[in-house]
């Protein structure tokens, strides 16, 4: 029976070790694995500390306390293993004082533990990454535009995000855990009744509505709700809360419209702009117009010629635009361009096609980056090196 035993111990898939006075007295192969030794005897007599990181010796001295002064108890931790690599694992330990023939002094007079020891360290990275999807998705619905509230089965309030506050002027505080009929004031909640009700059939909707809040405050909204289903059986339901009130409409208006790009055209020290398909300006950045020395008033709806650009530098822009437009392709030269202000530059001029909705070229858009320096940089370097060839 005790060779038995023995096979059991050596066979545990987790790490058995006997302690006394902080060093091991038996290990099983699953404690050496888990240690990063060869074999069990590699951990016999070596002292408890040479595998506990500084950090987790504050736990251990406590267990190993706790056990002098209640013998028989079972104690259970987490803390952080350092294996003989240097690499760390996440543990659970569990110990009980081992008591035999009626003594826990089972070692040259000392007690002794039998500790059991399980790797954990792949629990602990799911909880990590669980947290962390978790933070990211509550990250997510926080910072949406949309308004979201979810209910449990009996329609009572389970979560409601920053939106859906602002937007009825409630706290998260003042809404979780209330009946959905009671954050709204009576001419909205038959309409909210017959929505959770249509949810409870496992039917979709997206309709609009004006929604007031208990408050008084009256949203008009459009609202996209679906059941929430678990293991086949109705677990609650969501709705998204759209605010189409003007003044949203209106912000989301601009946040779609070019404007939104301006601050960054106007700030590259490239020349942007774009034409129509009779080469007239329609954009122009700051840059652009500096050179040139007109307003964006001034060039919007002028040809090259009539902003002052020289007529054979303008001759050869319109070629471009022409072969970009026929090609329906991006097209790139290095032109030297006389500008009213600033003299001649060399400029490495990129143009591209624009397309309408409906896949026709409407007109052209690019940018010239001056390269005036690079070049003379470039022609020094070369006239350096004829120079030192020639020595």
């Amino acid at each position: 029976m005790p060779h038995n035993y023995k096979q059991i111990v050596d066979a545990a898939p987790d790490a058995i070790l006997v302690v006394a006075k902080g060093r091991f007295l038996f290990a099983n192969a699953a404690a050496a694995a888990l240690a990063g030794v060869p074999d069990p005897a590699a951990l016999l007599d070596r002292h408890v500390f040479d595998l506990v990181p500084g950090e987790s010796r504050a736990q251990i001295l406590r267990l190993m306390a706790q056990h002098d002064s209640h013998p028989g108890t079972m104690s259970a931790i987490e803390t952080k293993m350092l294996r003989v690599d240097g690499t760390i694992r996440d543990i659970e330990v569990m110990a009980r004082p081992i008591v035999y023939g009626g003594s826990s002094a089972f070692y040259e007079g000392s007690s002794a533990s039998v500790v059991f020891v399980c790797d954990i360290s792949g629990r602990k990275r799911a909880e990590h990454e669980l947290r962390t999807s978790e933070d990211r998705y509550r990250q997510i619905v926080e910072s949406m535009n949309e308004a979201l509230v979810v209910y449990d089965p009996a329609a009572t309030i389970k979560f409601v995000n920053r939106q859906f506050c602002e937007l009825f002027g409630y706290r998260p505080e003042d809404v979780i855990g209330k009946p959905a009929t009671a954050v709204y004031a009576p001419e909205t909640r038959v309409l909210v009744e017959e929505g959770i009700e249509r949810r409870r059939r496992g039917l979709h909707d997206r309709y609009a509505a004006e929604l007031t809040g208990i408050s008084g405050k009256s949203v008009f909204v459009q609202v996209s709700a679906a059941p929430l289903v678990h293991d086949g059986e109705f677990a609650g339901s969501m709705a998204l809360i759209t605010d189409m009130s003007e003044r949203t409409i209106a912000q989301e208006k601009l946040r779609k419209s070019e404007q939104r790009y301006q601050e960054i055209v106007d700030s590259s020290p490239n020349y942007i702009f774009s034409f129509d398909c009779e080469d007239r300006y329609l954009a122009a950045n700051i840059a652009a117009r500096e050179r040139i020395g007109l307003s964006e008033e001034e060039m919007i709806g002028r040809t090259l010629e009539e902003v002052g650009i020289p007529a054979e530098t303008a001759e050869e822009w319109k070629a471009q635009h022409a072969l970009v437009r026929s090609t329906r392709q991006t097209r790139t030269l290095e032109t030297i361009a006389a500008f009213p202000i600033g003299g001649p530059r060399i400029l490495r001029r990129t143009v591209s096609p624009i397309f309408s909705e409906t896949g026709a070229v409407i007109g052209v858009s690019g940018w010239s980056t001056d390269i005036t320096e690079q070049k003379i940089s470039e022609e020094k370097t070369q006239k350096l090196l004829r120079a030192i060839e020639e020595m």
